[in-house]
This record gives C-alpha cells, structure tokens and sequence, in this order.
C-alpha cells in the first residue's frame, strides 16, 4: 500500500515561510512553526520557526524510514534530539517560555493494515473513507485562545482602530495565552515538553478500499475555517478535481481583497500555507 495522486504545496504568508510540508510515498506532514513572541533570533537562521520546522523535516525523513516505531515514539525521540539542538545554539544565552520556537503538525504513516495518525496543534487531518463522509481532526484547544484575541481585535476595530493598532493593543493578550502553551489550562504544542505527545490526537485510520486524506495548516484550512469558501466536502472535492493550487488562489484572493482585516479579522493578512494531498 503507498499514497498515489499526491499533491504538495507551501507558501510563505509575508517574507520568510515557517511552514513545510513533505509527502512520500508512505509518509506525509504538514509542520506550521511559530517563533517566540519577542521575535529574537537564537539559531542564525531567518527565524527561529523556519530553523525549527526545517530541522523537524530532516530529522522525520531520516526516522520515518524506520518501521518499526510509531508515531509516538518517533515525535518523543524527536523532540529530545532538536531540544538539544536548539541548546547548544543558544549556548548560554539567556532564553525564556517566549523565546522557544514551536510547531503544529499533522503527520500520517502506512501501516500494517490503515494508516496512522499524528495530530498536535492545529494543523488538520481530513479524510474521506470510501466516498462517505468527511472526518476533519484538529486540537481545537488553541482556537479558543485566538479566538479570544481575534474576537479583542474585531471590537477594537469597530471602535475605530486601525488592524495594525488592534493587533498591537493585543499582544498582552496574545503574550498571557503563549505563557499557557504545553499545560493543562492552555494548550499543547511540538515544542521541548514530551508530554506533549500524549496529548496528541492519535490513532490508526482501518477498513478501507480507497482513502482521500489532506494534511494542511491553518493558513489552509483557512478557506473553510475563517472565510468559508468551501466546507470540507467541498474542499477536498475541490483538490481532487482542480489541484491544492487553486484552494491556494482562492485563499490568497480573498485575502488580497480584505487587506486591513476588516471582514475577516485575524492576526495578519495571510498566512503561511501549505498542504498535502494523496489518496490510497
């Protein structure tokens, strides 16, 4: 059994792209990183986010290779050896909580009868068993906190704020809700804890004689999510008959039209985006 019809996209949103994404033909994922909130730079590359998910990237390229571990065990291993990493790059400087890079990840694996799933964060797993329904699987524990802080910026702008001056009264906000990541009160990110894994959505997908499957950030699933251009049927429909790229123009026109975040608040105008498609 390998992925067929596979299909792989990642743009960056603004300058420097902090996502990837990677398919082959037995494993996939889709890594979204995000840098420290006080935006320093401990690893000499762009950002913190791009060192970090490119690190993750190789780092999965080489483990997945072996079968006989699952994903847990692979994602735990991995987070003790870019720990260490990251370490020996800030080399005694000091680095708090803000500081730390961190990711979301979707990631898939065949295996001996389906396929094994890997979800932390808020990247996506959609899936379609057979033409029947769309399962969509997402730790909707971080959406609450950025609703939270979207919801802070749609009243200040209807008060009369710029985007740019209610993204910026919002950083207290944003600041407390990263202060909670990897705890039980907040939310769970790939990071340096490796009891993040056991939060994980995790499982193995079974009985199936076709399988269509996306993997893809929140700058993707966007086009469902915020602007609600297509719901997940529609979307991978969508994919399947006209390519991640057009989900992808559509996403980016709709942003272009709505600059100033005005009729889709958010926290920039466009988002890194990326996506991985394939079916069995």
């Amino acid at each position: 059994m390998t992925f067929t019809k596979i299909q792989s996209i990642s743009y960056p949103g603004i300058r420097v792209n902090e996502d990837i994404a990677y398919a082959g033909d037995r494993f996939a994922w889709v890594i979204d990183g995000s840098t420290g909130l006080n935006k320093k730079c401990f690893t000499k590359d762009e950002t913190d986010a791009h060192w970090f998910v490119k690190e993750w990237n190789a780092y999965l390229l080489g483990a997945m290779k072996d079968p006989s571990k699952n994903l847990c065990e692979i994602f735990t291993e991995g987070i003790e050896i870019i720990k260490a990493k990251f370490f020996d790059l800030v080399n005694g400087m000091k680095v708090g909580k803000l500081d730390f890079p961190s990711a979301a990840v979707a990631a898939l694996q065949i295996v001996d009868g389906g396929l094994e799933y890997f979800v932390l964060g808020d990247c996506s797993l959609l899936y379609q068993k057979d033409g029947g329904e769309v399962v969509k699987m997402k730790d909707k524990r971080v959406e609450r906190f950025d609703d939270e802080a979207i919801e802070l910026i749609r009243t200040l702008m209807a008060k009369g704020d710029s985007f740019k001056d209610a993204r910026e009264k919002a950083n207290d906000l944003l600041i407390s809700n990263r202060l909670l990541k990897n705890t039980d009160e907040g939310y769970w990110a790939l990071e340096f804890d490796q009891s993040a894994v056991q939060r994980a959505i995790y499982g193995k997908i079974e009985n199936f004689s076709k399988i269509k499957i996306l993997l893809a950030s929140d700058g993707f699933t966007a086009v469902s999510d915020t602007y609600e251009l297509l719901n997940a049927e529609q979307l991978l429909e969508a994919i399947e008959q006209r390519g991640l790229n057009y989900v992808y123009e559509m996403i980016r026109t709709t942003e272009d039209n709505d600059p100033e975040c005005v009729r889709y608040p958010r926290f920039k105008k466009s988002d890194d985006t990326s996506a991985v498609y394939a079916e069995i």
